[in-house]
């Protein structure tokens, strides 16, 4: 399948750096939202346990209210969620559906947000012991193979399979100078990272 390409990719210099933070900052904020809320948030109504606090950077509820599986699953659904939404944004990305740069920048910000977030979850947990991933394996035996699982598989799908969705969709907004490729890809997946 041929990639989308961008009609008059602007120099470097050009790139509006007011305009990346602005992506940037809705991208993580409606990601996170993604994770809390739809997420955790949703599988804890779905489940039956009573929320007791939502923000935009976290969800918390009664945990007396919800068994060990249900905490587990209510634990495990940001990530779950985040990967509903990601996936058919690669899809989305890689169609020839005609989007403003603006818009596939974004949805294409969103997407890495989402997965990368997700991916990344697992990672996290099975290195440190905590967060989401280490409460649901929290009581597995033997604790190191689950942990080592998480590291495994949070490294497989964050540093191989993420690459291969997500940078076909930001390509085409690298131009084809080799220099100008690796200053262009910085900016846009640096300045985000920082905001």
């Amino acid at each position: 399948m041929s990639r989308p390409r961008l009609r008059g990719v602007a120099p470097i210099k050009d790139l509006d750096r007011a305009t990346i933070i602005a992506i940037s900052a809705l991208a993580y904020s409606l990601a996170n939202v993604v994770h809390e809320g739809l997420g955790h948030g949703g599988a804890c109504i779905l489940f039956g346990a009573r929320p007791t606090m939502f923000n935009a950077i976290f969800f918390n509820y009664d945990e007396a209210t919800a068994s060990d599986s249900v905490q587990r699953a209510i634990s495990s659904a940001g990530s779950v969620v985040n990967v509903i939404v990601g996936l058919p944004l690669t899809v989305l990305l890689r169609s020839r559906v005609a989007l403003s740069p603006r818009w596939r920048y974004f949805l294409w910000l969103f997407c890495a947000v989402n997965l990368l977030t997700a991916f990344g979850y697992l990672l996290y947990s099975g290195i440190g012991g905590i967060g989401d991933w280490a409460r649901v394996i929290e009581g597995a035996r033997p604790a190191a193979l689950y942990r080592l699982a998480l590291v495994v598989s949070g490294a497989l799908l964050y540093f191989v399979v993420a690459p291969r969705l997500l940078m076909p969709a930001l390509d085409p907004f690298l131009g084809r100078e080799p220099d100008a490729r690796v200053a262009r890809a910085r900016q846009l997946s640096l300045i985000p990272y920082l905001v």
